[in-house]
């Protein structure tokens, strides 16, 4: 695919284009847009998976809350469609759409693109390698001066990361922690946040990894942990503030019910409380007699991707089709 120099690397791009029933590679011919079958990627991004769909003759419906990879993501689909002829750069509108949206209004997303159903939908959960690789918007650890914020489109949302660590009370800081940290753990990291604030304002990434080290966590990593100390009280913090389990329990029926009769929904998550979400949604849509898992089991990278990108070693990627 045409990169840019905001570069991402999807994650399982083969596995998804395969249960979409896609080609496996791109097309050499113009493909009509009657013939074209209608997707939905929730999560734009940096428009990796949208290219290899838009490339074997589909149509995207594509949704990003984060207003600076929607410019990314339409770059890349611009690039991508002066090269392939299945989506001809001269009628963009026949390969895809772009909504600067939070996925949680998808059903008017959709009805605002003129669609009525869709042959398929793709959620890649968490966040783009190009916030993890920003390090002036606290996503990553790796610049202490930077502003710990984690908002995927602060020109929507008030509340930053630091105003969490800031305001919240004792009890509503573990129960923020508490899904991805042992008791003793959340208790000590809660406990260094209610000191330091109390001194002064946590404000930056520093402030924060500041108050990772009092709290001891450093000293409790296991030889065996292949992540920074730190990862985790970021990404808890991060799912926090861009309410990211609560929104994808609110659009997973959404999307099931945008579906045509036998279209594919998959879903690409990072970490165990995500794929929880995921498939007991997908189990229960089994037992209701509304889905049909493709996946008992989830995939995950082959070793040669994980290789490649070894930010893709956490994925996990479930399907369902609609019954």
């Amino acid at each position: 695919m045409v990169g840019n120099e905001n570069s991402h690397t999807p994650v399982m791009v083969d596995e998804v284009v395969e249960y979409f029933g896609l080609p496996k590679a791109p097309l050499q011919h113009l493909v009509s847009i009657k013939d074209k079958k209608v997707f939905a990627d929730l999560t734009l991004g940096a428009g990796g998976h949208a290219s290899a769909i838009v490339t074997r003759g589909g149509l995207i419906i594509g949704i990003e809350a984060d207003p600076e990879l929607v410019k990314i993501a339409r770059k890349t689909l611009n690039e991508v469609c002066k090269v392939y002829p299945a989506c001809p750069a001269d009628n963009l509108d026949e390969s895809f759409i772009i909504f600067n949206d939070n996925f949680i209004n998808l059903t008017s997303i959709v009805k605002n693109a003129g669609i009525d159903s869709l042959d398929g939908i793709l959620i890649d959960l968490g966040v783009s390698s190009v916030h993890m690789d920003d390090h002036h918007r606290g996503f990553s650890f790796k610049n202490s001066q930077g502003d710990l914020d984690m908002r995927l489109n602060p020109g929507l949302q008030g509340v930053k990361a630091s105003d969490l660590l800031n305001a919240l009370p004792e009890d509503k800081l573990e129960m923020l922690f508490s899904d991805y940290m042992e008791f003793r753990s959340v208790k000590r990291l809660v406990g260094s946040i209610i000191s330091y604030r109390r001194l002064r304002k946590i404000q930056t990434v520093g402030d924060f990894l500041t108050v990772i080290e009092k709290s001891g966590l450093s000293q409790k990593r296991s030889r065996k942990q292949k992540i920074n100390v730190s990862t985790i009280p970021f990404m808890a913090l991060r799912i926090a503030v861009n309410s990211e389990l609560e929104n994808l329990e609110i659009v997973l029926p959404k999307a099931l019910s945008l579906l045509k009769k036998d279209g594919v929904f998959a879903v690409i998550s990072f970490h165990s409380m995500e794929d929880k979400i995921v498939k007991d949604y997908f189990r229960n849509c089994k037992n209701n007699g509304k889905g049909m898992v493709l996946t008992e089991k989830p995939l995950v990278p082959k070793d040669s991707e994980i290789r490649k990108n070894p930010r893709s070693r956490s994925a996990k990627l479930r399907i369902l089709k609609k019954l």
